[in-house]
């Protein structure tokens, strides 16, 4: 049955890697209960596979797994291209700066520790969900910043460029809507002799 909650982060999917079923099985009622999708896996090797096969948009990664470390995990995300942008939240029972300032090297964005408190973990995933949202919008934004694509069609006498509405208008004009760059003007060395 669809929750008939208005959340803004409903169907973001959120895959917790925990071996300890008692922190996995919480974690998942927590989420659930939040609106999230929410996906499960046990051991550390098969997270990369998983994640080819469908990108979550958060990853919970316990730091100590049956099979393989957790910040082993998180580097090797984090050295594939297609998952280097991922979000990995660290969930641990150790309190150690050490090991905290371990994990956060490895490309962790927070580190919760163990017993999870519901409201801090939802929190810590909103927020993070929000910087990759914006990071990811920040990002498509300046691909399409500072480029103008195609052929530019402009007079040959007065240097208007003609825009896709069939309208003529100055070069500055064009240019400033169309990149962030700001247009000066000046006079040539060739401009300045015939003047």
């Amino acid at each position: 049955m669809i929750s008939t909650r208005t959340h803004q982060y409903y169907q973001r999917e959120i895959l917790v890697v925990e071996d300890n079923l008692f922190d996995l099985r919480l974690l998942v009622e927590i989420l659930k209960r939040s609106d999230f999708r929410v996906r499960s896996i046990r051991d550390g090797r098969p997270v990369m596979q998983s994640v080819r096969n469908r990108r979550p948009d958060l990853i919970l990664l316990d730091v100590n797994l049956r099979d393989m470390n957790g910040i082993e995990v998180c580097k090797q995300l984090k050295m594939n291209p297609g998952t280097a942008d991922l979000p990995i939240i660290f969930v641990s029972a150790l309190r150690g700066t050490h090991l905290k300032a371990k994990a956060l090297k490895a490309g962790g964005v927070d580190y919760v520790t163990k017993p999870v408190q519901s409201e801090e973990v939802l929190a810590r995933i909103r927020i993070h969900l929000e910087i990759a949202h914006v990071q990811y919008a920040l990002q498509q934004t300046l691909k399409q910043m500072n480029t103008m694509k195609g052929i530019v069609p402009m007079c040959s006498f007065c240097k208007k460029i003609r825009d896709n509405n069939n309208v003529w208008e100055q070069a500055e004009t064009y240019i400033s809507r169309h990149s962030m760059a700001d247009v000066s003007h000046g006079i040539c060395p060739e401009c300045m002799k015939e003047n």
